[in-house]
């Protein structure tokens, strides 16, 4: 079979609807966290309990007391792809009034107060489950 014959693969939409789940679960757990104010932070993926800025890549997570929004979802999920995709569904979710940015790392550190951010887990949380009802 010639490569321009081939049909290109789609998952069925019932395993689509079981992965945003999963997604959804991801950004209702890391929504828990960052609810609470103290738990939020600015600049860096996370803070310990001195305030110093962990970098999640070198450092264990599990020493973050604070995090961004971004930061939550490393810290409420196993998997980087998750992450990714979790993500994805907060940068939609990001009000088009944003002035600066459609980045959600920008977003949190520039422009959004902790309740805009709680606000924007919700719309995120409430476009995946939209999503998954497909």
């Amino acid at each position: 079979m010639s490569t321009s014959s081939r049909r290109k693969f789609v998952a069925p939409k019932t395993i689509r609807a079981c992965k945003l789940r999963n997604i959804v679960a991801i950004l209702k757990r890391a929504r828990k966290t960052i609810s609470k104010r103290e738990a939020w932070t600015t600049g860096h993926l996370g803070r310990d309990a001195f305030g110093t800025p962990i970098d999640f890549q070198n450092e264990v997570r599990s020493r973050a007391c604070s995090a961004c929004a971004i930061g939550h979802v490393y810290l409420a999920s196993d998997n980087e792809n998750k992450v990714s995709t979790a993500v994805g569904c907060l940068t939609r979710a990001i009000p088009k009034e944003a002035i600066h940015t459609k980045y959600v790392g920008s977003y949190n550190d520039n422009e959004a107060s902790h309740e805009m951010i709680v606000q924007l887990f919700d719309k995120a949380i409430e476009l995946a489950e939209s999503e998954g009802k497909i």
